[in-house]
């Protein structure tokens, strides 16, 4: 996993853009560091020939086993996903995220090759 934060300045905007490079089933954990409202995910996909699962949770630690996510997306095989929420999603505690190639909750299997994230809060 390779993760980028990146805080735009100003008041006026108090956005953060994250950057994973390679999202897997172990989760990237509260990239934000701490509670914020999603406005805009990205999925790239394109890396791999099969169907990947994007899974977002309210939470500072992720078990897959037992944690059910806020949100989930099916990226599909060679694809990307955009999605824009004007209102955002707030994720109260923490924003973590892993990706997947099962819908399962508990699905552990890694994709093939690396998974892009792009994810702006505010």
């Amino acid at each position: 996993m390779a993760l980028t934060t990146t805080p735009i300045s100003g008041s006026d905007f108090p956005d953060v853009i994250v950057k994973e490079t390679d999202l897997e089933s172990t989760a990237a954990i509260d990239v934000f560091d701490g509670a914020k409202a999603v406005h805009v995910i990205n999925i790239n996909n394109s890396a791999n020939g099969a169907i990947s699962y994007f899974k977002a949770y309210n939470s500072g630690s992720v078990t897959p086993a037992s944690d059910v996510p806020v949100l989930k997306l099916a990226i599909p095989a060679g694809g990307t996903r955009n999605v824009i929420i004007a209102d955002g999603i707030s994720f109260s505690t923490a924003f973590s995220m892993r990706c997947v190639t099962g819908t399962a909750d508990d699905n552990t299997s890694n994709p093939s090759s690396s998974v892009i994230a792009v994810v702006v809060g505010s």
